[in-house]
């Protein structure tokens, strides 16, 4: 999804580049995949309607992203 990441990354937007230890640059392994694509439903599901999943293990990716759209919504009201 470089296509989608590089030019938001150029805008200033706010996205994070997700890594997968030991991942192949295509996924191929099924538990791969499917942490990919719940990272990726979790990140739109955060960004459009404000829902953070309960479960304790994404904590820290949900702090992330509220400190990643505090910054954003700062950096509008600088304008």
């Amino acid at each position: 999804l470089w296509n989608l990441y590089a030019p938001l990354l150029d805008q200033h937007k706010p996205v994070e580049l997700q890594y997968i230890r030991n991942g192949q640059h295509n996924l191929t392994k099924p538990l791969e995949v499917l942490a990919h694509q719940e990272m990726l439903v979790d990140w739109f599901d955060f960004w459009l309607t404000g829902h953070e999943d309960a479960d304790a293990t994404k904590a820290d990716q949900y702090a992330r992203w509220r400190r990643l759209r505090d910054t954003e919504m700062s950096g509008r009201s600088d304008h």
